[in-house]
């Protein structure tokens, strides 16, 4: 696809039956995150955000041991059924809905503050 804007990413996004995201070096995937909660259920590997954002079988599905082979073949089978899909789908956006901007931001504050009663205690 190329270079999206952010209008085109969602329209990517909401409008695909499944988001393949096989990275293994990817720490956070922002990619998995805006799928899910487009209504895109994702595969990925099982590891790094992956972990976190993915419920398997519930809004998507993790792969383990970082077997390419084993990635395709789940991916196919995913598809084999469409009401595989559409199950997932039902969970996608609500699965990641605490992890809204005000969420993360308050987040990092809480770790900065923590870390500043640490070196500053009084």
């Amino acid at each position: 696809m190329g270079m999206c804007s952010h209008a085109q990413l969602a329209v990517a996004y909401a409008s695909s039956d499944l988001f393949l995201f096989p990275s293994l070096t990817e720490t956070f995937g922002n990619v998995t995150l805006e799928a899910l909660a487009s209504g895109t259920p994702v595969l990925a590997f099982d590891c790094a955000a992956a972990t976190e954002l993915i419920q398997h079988d519930h809004n998507g599905w993790l792969v383990p041991d970082e077997d390419p082979q084993r990635f395709v073949l789940n991916a196919l089978e995913i598809t084999r059924t469409s009401s595989t899909l559409r199950e997932a789908r039902q969970h996608t956006a609500n699965s990641v809905a605490p992890w809204d901007w005000h969420q993360i931001a308050n987040q990092v504050e809480s770790i900065f503050r923590s870390v500043v009663k640490v070196y500053n205690p009084g």
